[in-house]
């Protein structure tokens, strides 16, 4: 049962005071929600968000986080508008952040000079380049290794039989996808038995083999090329010139 409004001053006066106390009391059991928001969308570090919004009004909740991010990012950065080393006092830079569009140029270069050093001494440790008029080319193997070395994995989204007057022919399409889950590149090929495969399963893998060499050298070329090797895979050299090697 609640007190009745009165007319003595002092008395409402202390009325008014508890009833701003129980407001304030209301306010402090108020169920609170948080979101660790992490490195992938905020360049560095996680950020916490804590509010009063319920997730389930997912549309304010967002707008919470994005608010949050904004204010985190700006956080971030230098003078000149650079993110400040993808705050390293919470990240350490691994091989794979060379293909992290939050990382600085600088610091994805150093990465490259890095990998590229690593990869030179596997290339030729497992002997795979090909020398062709005095250019040495990277197979498809060696350009995978690269992918591997930085945390990224191939996935063939489609195998299709590619229409030709050949006796077989396929279209091949190969998506790269990093440690996160995330699509880095992509590639599409084709090959047929006019070739130097001429069995229906040597045709198919190649058109694979080719369509990745494809999204690994559009992807990653500035690497290979940091290594000292082609930027050409050498299964997308002309099957003329790659005849000469064999």
């Amino acid at each position: 049962m609640g007190l009745e409004p009165t007319e003595n001053p002092t008395i409402q006066a202390a009325l008014e005071e508890m009833g701003e106390i129980e407001k304030e009391e209301e306010i402090e059991e108020k169920q609170l929600y948080k979101d660790t928001v992490d490195f992938e969308k905020t360049g560095g570090g996680k950020v916490e968000v804590i509010t009063e919004h319920d997730p389930s009004d997912e549309e304010i909740f967002e707008a919470v986080i994005d608010d949050s991010i904004e204010e985190h990012m700006k956080n971030s950065l230098d003078e000149d508008g650079e993110l400040i080393q993808v705050n390293q006092q919470s990240h350490q830079l691994i091989d794979a952040d060379v293909l992290n569009p939050m990382i600085s140029v600088a610091n994805r270069v150093v990465i490259a000079t890095r990998v590229a050093d690593a990869l030179k001494s596997v290339l030729e440790s497992q002997n795979l380049i090909q020398t062709i008029s005095g250019n040495n080319y990277v197979t498809v193997s060696g350009w995978s290794t690269l992918g591997t070395m930085i945390g990224i994995r191939v996935e063939i989204e489609s195998v299709e039989p590619f229409p030709t007057k050949a006796r077989f022919g396929y279209r091949a399409k190969v998506n790269l996808i990093d440690g996160r889950g995330v699509k880095v590149g992509e590639g599409e090929a084709i090959a047929t038995s006019s070739g130097r495969q001429k069995e229906e399963h040597a045709v198919y893998s190649m058109a694979i083999t080719r369509a990745t060499g494809k999204a690994f050298r559009l992807s990653l070329a500035w690497i290979m090329e940091l290594a000292g090797y082609s930027s050409t895979p050498y299964e997308e050299m002309p099957e003329a010139m790659i005849n000469d090697t064999s």
